[in-house]
């Protein structure tokens, strides 16, 4: 399950008058219809595979990703430097900056419920939900 605002890709959201601060929303009306284990049991599983795949394959990802990067649409964007961009990004798939795999998906998981981030977010977006 994955959201993506293509106005907001490469860390946009981060420059916006009220910033995004987590690197995806999982609000209670996103984490309800999970069942009982909620984003513990199925959604944290495959969120290991999914991952575990990304690290296989990282380069290909990249790659795709650097088509992105070059679109003249992003040239626009202050703040915006493509090289550091692919490296942010490849620490982010390889977990590079948690101990491992396991404990930075738990944390991004934290991260993305915590209510007191979520409610610093654009109230448009219903965070608190």
């Amino acid at each position: 399950m994955v959201h993506i605002d293509f106005d907001c890709i490469f860390h946009k959201g981060k420059h916006l008058p009220v910033p995004e601060i987590v690197e995806f929303r999982l609000t209670k009306n996103i984490e309800a219809p999970m069942g009982a284990f909620k984003c513990y049991g199925l959604y944290e599983y495959y969120f290991k595979v999914a991952c575990k795949v990304f690290q296989k394959h990282r380069d290909d990802l990249l790659g795709a990703l650097d088509s992105f990067v070059h679109d003249p649409l992003l040239e626009n964007m202050p703040h915006f430097n493509p090289s550091q961009t692919l490296e942010k990004i490849r620490k982010r798939v390889m977990f590079s900056e948690s101990k491992s795999l396991e404990e930075g998906i738990h944390q991004i998981i934290e991260d993305s419920k915590n209510e007191l981030c979520l409610k610093e977010m654009f109230s448009g977006w219903m965070p608190y939900m």
